[in-house]
């Protein structure tokens, strides 16, 4: 059947001066046409959109850990938690259904919680010690945003 098919399509096209190979050649370049328009459309603004949100998430978390780092250094800590909230929100906002997962919303909350603790803490003691937990929970909070921005 295919091959009377291919016969009768070699006789009609050789009568109007194309070959089989023609149609073949012509039928693989408009296939190949149509699976570019598909990729360049459909396919390549997903994969853009993917990259652009990552590299939202590792400006937001680079911003994020370097205003962390300067808190030591603040005498007063009115708007400061407020600021870690918006940090947390934003880096919420890049993920899918606008949740990060679970152990990176622990991180946050208590990074937030020692910051807006900090507010009351008056001794040098306290202050010291506050420091050093911070320090690790933001050590702790690095490495948790390394897992969802970091290239290696």
């Amino acid at each position: 059947m295919v091959r009377n098919v291919l016969l009768v399509l070699n006789q009609t096209c050789s009568n109007n001066g194309m070959e089989i190979k023609d149609i073949v050649t012509s039928a693989i370049s408009i296939i190949t046409l149509f699976l570019n328009i598909l990729f360049y459309i459909i396919i390549a603004p997903r994969i853009g959109f993917r990259f652009q949100k990552k590299d939202e998430l590792f400006k937001t978390a680079s911003e994020f850990l370097a205003f962390l780092s300067e808190i030591n250094s603040y005498d007063s800590f009115d708007g400061i938690p407020t600021k870690v909230k918006k940090y947390c929100v934003s880096i919420k906002l890049l993920f899918k259904d606008g949740e990060t997962p679970e152990e990176l919303t622990n991180c946050m909350e208590k990074v937030y919680q020692m910051v807006k603790s900090r507010k009351n803490i008056e001794t040098i003691e306290d202050i010291e010690r506050w420091e050093t937990e911070f320090r690790a929970e933001t050590h702790t909070l690095r490495k948790e945003l390394a897992k969802y921005t970091g290239i290696f």
